[in-house]
């Protein structure tokens, strides 16, 4: 039985890897930490911005469908806005054909979370977690270029990081992943028995193992996810949002960059349905 949430998202053809990406304006990145380090995924090569505002110029090169965009391991905090418009000029001149307006870069604990007379109003999932991110999901846009304006006049740390940007035309299927999906955390640790019975550990950083199955795949769709297959493999990184807009802890620990880490066959169990199993690992 298919989940009834939001869809699953998937970012599986990052747009963001053959772009030109600039600043507009005052802002200015940080020689050794360039702007172009969010097209690679390697989470040690942040990008740098010497503001806590910033107007970033995403030229495509040429025209680029996109629905969904994700600034991924980033420092913004929990009133730090953003706006996505895009453009079919090259540069971003001219007027938008699609605007977000502002919106909040990170969003708030669900009521169910919150810890009345503790928490503050603008307390966010976030707030105990190692990886932020800030996503943008709309219907199918044309465009030759987009500008991002990030607005962080809180942010402590006195500049912007981001290590990651997704962009592109997302893999939603027309039925959800089934129950029965998992998410593991596992690690490197050590273990030693001492000879007086204690146990010596080494702690190492723990990651996440996405894991779930697409039942009731279309012929389109499972056309598209042979393509990511195909594509990606099993080396390029990909954006998966399993509850995109659910919020809470729900949708923060099942979104991840990830690899796929298995090889699983899209079998056609019958007439105009096919199955799928991914297990992703969180990078």
């Amino acid at each position: 039985m298919a989940v009834t949430a939001n869809k699953i998202i998937i970012i599986a053809e990052n747009k963001i890897n053959n772009a030109i990406i600039s600043l507009l304006g005052d802002a200015s990145e940080v020689a050794t930490l360039p702007l172009s380090n969010v097209q690679f995924q390697d989470n040690e090569e942040i990008a740098r911005i010497n503001s806590t505002s910033a107007c970033i110029l995403i030229a495509w090169g040429k025209k680029v469908a996109l629905n969904s965009i994700s600034l991924y391991r980033h420092n913004l905090s929990n009133t730090a806005t953003i706006r996505v418009r895009h453009f079919l000029s090259a540069d971003g001149s001219g007027t938008p054909h699609y605007d977000s307006t502002v919106f909040d870069a990170i969003p708030k604990k669900t009521l169910a979370e919150l810890e009345w007379g503790i928490d503050s109003y603008i307390a966010s999932a976030f707030d105990d977690w190692h990886i932020r991110f800030s996503s943008l999901h709309h219907d199918n846009f044309v465009s030759r270029s987009t500008i991002v304006d990030i607005v962080d006049d809180n942010n402590s740390d006195g500049y912007i990081d981001i290590a990651r940007i997704y962009a592109g035309k997302r893999l939603t299927p027309a039925f959800n992943f089934s129950y029965g999906h998992g998410l593991t955390w596992f690690n490197n640790d050590q273990q030693t028995r001492l000879a007086g019975g204690g146990m010596h550990t080494t702690k190492s950083t723990a990651l996440r193992r996405l894991h779930f199955n697409m039942s009731w795949l279309t012929e389109a769709d499972a056309n598209e996810f042979s393509k990511m297959r195909r594509e990606a493999g099993n080396a390029d990184d990909i954006f998966i949002s399993m509850f995109p807009g659910v919020g809470g802890t729900t949708e923060r620990d099942r979104t991840m960059a990830c690899v796929l880490v298995n090889n699983s066959e899209i079998t056609n169990n019958f007439h105009n349905n096919s199955t799928h199993d991914i297990v992703a690992e969180e990078v």
